[in-house]
């Protein structure tokens, strides 16, 4: 890649690796391994394939964001989401975004980068992100029996594949996937990644917005990365609005775990399942998820392009 200018955010993609979504008894585990490519790699992504299993009473579908609700022969205890079954995912080439985590509010921010360090160019033009392409969104539909509390359970997380992120010269560094920039993985990519959930209407209410790795710092010159941050503006998330206007949500808004482990970190509520369908048979209703890497932050940047990071997202059934 040359690293002189890279713009309107193309410095990477993220490919989607055998995602895997589980609903067993009261849980659904979503986990996976993604990987951040830059836009000349020439990678065939496996897509996007997803288990779900769910207790009696307790059914489950998912459609791309925006699409009809399901039928109800869509609606099953054991579903594979991938993009042999659903096409919507075929396109999944995510790069650098930029948002407050509700649908219709990411953008594309023009980026000129050199040296390993971006600067968001606010005079040029800046484009709408693609759902789906740019970033992953999907609408996963609960239904049931009974009215139940849906969350997201403590020990969701997303991480670093690798199990050391830096290290000192001459030290081995097998396994770790280090950068060309320094002593450092190019796991460290997840400190870039964001995870929103949003609740149907068209208010569109931002239920969780989700920094797992703010720990994680590259330098301003690409040179280190801090590991062990507990605190500072890694907490907050920093986004630009469609004015190209800097924006950041604060800790109050944010959930940002300081314990180091890329986990929630607290169990949190996302949705409840109060309103019976047409029929009157089942409980239901749905949230939007979305996933990206936000190009504001410092590390989604060409040091760290090839990271690696997985996933397991749970939730729960948080009434008895």
């Amino acid at each position: 890649m040359n690293d002189t200018q890279v713009t309107k955010g193309k410095i990477g993609r993220l490919i989607a690796k055998n995602l895997i979504v589980m609903l067993v008894a009261v849980i659904v585990a979503l986990t996976g391994v993604l990987a951040w490519f830059t836009n000349q790699t020439s990678v065939e992504a496996d897509g996007v394939s997803v288990e779900c299993k769910a207790p009696d009473g307790v059914y489950i579908a998912i459609v791309k964001h925006g699409d009809p609700a399901p039928s109800d022969d869509e609606y099953s205890t054991e579903i594979h989401l991938n993009s042999e079954n659903y096409p919507f995912l075929e396109d999944l080439y995510m790069t650098e975004v930029t948002g407050d985590g509700t649908n219709g509010s990411f953008l594309r921010p023009a980026l000129t980068q050199s040296g390993g360090k971006a600067m968001v160019d606010t005079s040029a033009e800046w484009a709408y992100a693609e759902e789906n392409s740019d970033f992953l969104s999907f609408d996963l539909y609960i239904r049931s029996e009974s009215p139940h509390i849906i969350g997201l359970t403590s020990g969701s997380s997303i991480a670093p594949v690798s199990q050391k992120l830096t290290w000192n010269a001459g030290e081995s560094t097998t396994g770790c996937n280090p950068s060309t920039y320094g002593n450092f993985s190019k796991d460290c990519i997840v400190g870039a990644v964001r995870f929103s959930v949003v609740a149907n209407g068209e208010d569109e209410t931002r239920e969780l917005l989700w920094i797992p790795a703010p720990n994680i710092k590259l330098s301003d010159d690409a040179a280190s990365v801090e590991t062990n941050l507990t605190k500072g503006d890694t907490y907050k998330h920093f986004y630009y609005d469609e004015n190209k206007i800097q924006k950041t949500l604060t800790n109050s808004a944010v959930v940002a775990n300081n314990k180091l482990d890329y986990t929630l970190g607290s169990d949190k509520q996302i949705v409840e399942i109060q309103t019976t369908d047409a029929d009157g048979d089942y409980f239901v209703t749905y949230v939007t998820c979305n996933m990206w890497v936000e190009g504001e932050d410092d590390e989604s940047r060409l040091a760290l392009v090839g990271g690696e990071y997985k996933v397991m997202l749970e939730l729960m059934l948080m009434d008895n």
